[in-house]
């Protein structure tokens, strides 16, 4: 009866904490801290998972939840068997009807996506401490964005194939079964459809699948730095002592330590899939100002080059864009920390030793890159396609 009795008063302290606890969530401003949407919460979480069990197939992440056992095999074997193919097709039925340097560089994305994979791979411990560290962290309230791009990978490799089979119905090609006529037209469409799932979950599947990782990655460095520079401005600035200030550049140097290791993560894969995109772009960009392939083609084959290009097109801004906001938030957290203790000095009158803060703000700013040779910001989208643009129409001239 006494254990009974002590477990009732513990249900009644524990409902009353409950109690208290929400009222306490309901006068919180969600304004200042939009982090507390549970519904986005929720749906980051479950967008995060459903990439980490995807990484988990192809042997970049071990899901602990998840025995993935063969797999990753399985994904390797995919993605030798679509550049190895691809090449065949190329060496076998290459004639003056193609474009040689348009198919050459529309086949190099598979080979492209298979070093973005191994890239990643070399770094699989670096991955995992990465995602150690950001468990650490709050996640981002983008997620309708990013659920809105995880549908559109996903239906990616449905609406290629169908567009590829319809080309393939119209013209009798030969060209997926090595120049042999099939007879019978389901065994031809389904080895169409076989193939083309194939590519397309190589590329540009595959590589969307990292890039919305990384970004999303991205998403959470940028939320917790506009965290703490939001405690920064909230803070007054007779708190502003050098007790907080220091527990602000702790908080700041973890959130440093994750960006320089997603840096080395993923430096040389996003780089890999910009490439990979923008030789896409190439190829699709070209094929059109060619006029007289214009003419010979259907319509059903430009339908697959239009989905491919917007694709590419999105993917390329997407990385650059949500990448290139680090140093924006990064600027504003300088900003934010200096008023601060400018405004301190001047109405406190004294002047204080900030030898650690000198230290710590005269580190370069910091910019994710790709391989050390595109720097990742807003900017960059404009010179990047401008060079795109550039090349394609000197290249056709030529």
């Amino acid at each position: 009866m006494a254990t009974r009795k002590w477990q009732w008063n513990g249900y009644k302290k524990m409902a009353y904490f409950l109690l208290n606890s929400v009222r306490k969530i309901k006068e919180i401003n969600v304004e200042k801290f939009p982090e507390t949407n549970s519904d986005t919460y929720r749906t980051n979480r479950c967008i995060l998972r459903f990439l980490l069990l995807i990484l988990s197939y192809t042997g970049l992440v071990k899901n602990s939840g998840i025995h993935c056992g063969w797999k990753p095999i399985v994904f390797v074997i995919i993605l030798l068997f679509v550049n190895v193919d691809n090449w065949i097709l190329l060496i076998l039925q290459y004639n003056e009807t193609f474009v040689l340097r348009t198919i050459i560089a529309y086949i190099i994305t598979y080979l492209l996506a298979a070093c973005a994979w191994y890239s990643i791979y070399l770094k699989r411990k670096q991955l995992a401490d990465l995602l150690t560290k950001l468990q650490e962290m709050s996640f981002s309230t983008e997620g309708k964005k990013v659920i809105f791009l995880v549908l559109i990978v996903c239906c990616t490799p449905i609406a290629t194939s169908a567009t590829a089979t319809i080309f393939v119905i119209e013209t009798n090609s030969t060209y997926f079964s090595y120049g042999y006529k099939i007879e019978n037209p389901f065994e031809e469409i389904f080895l169409v459809c076989f193939k083309n799932v194939f590519n397309t979950i190589v590329f540009p599947t595959f590589t969307n699948i990292i890039a919305i990782f990384y970004c999303l990655i991205c998403f959470r460095l940028q939320s917790e730095i506009k965290h703490v520079t939001l405690e920064i401005q909230k803070c007054h600035y007779g708190n502003f002592s050098e007790s907080k200030r220091n527990e602000i550049l702790r908080w700041k140097s973890r959130i440093n330590d994750a960006l320089h290791c997603t840096e080395e993560v993923f430096s040389q894969a996003s780089f890999i899939i910009i490439v990979a995109n923008l030789l896409t772009c190439f190829s699709m960009l070209s094929t059109y100002l060619d006029n007289n392939i214009w003419r010979r083609e259907y319509l059903s084959l430009y339908a697959e080059w239009i989905l491919y290009s917007i694709n590419c097109l999105g993917s390329v801004i997407f990385i650059l864009w949500i990448a290139g906001g680090i140093p924006v938030v990064e600027s504003a957290f300088k900003e934010a920390f200096h008023e601060k203790m400018c405004f301190r000095m001047l109405l406190t009158g004294s002047s204080e030793n900030l030898k650690l803060e000198k230290w710590f703000f005269s580190n370069q700013e910091v910019v994710l890159s790709g391989a050390g040779i595109l720097s990742y910001r807003r900017s960059s989208i404009f010179a990047v396609f401008g060079t795109l643009v550039t090349y394609t129409v000197l290249v056709v001239n030529n």
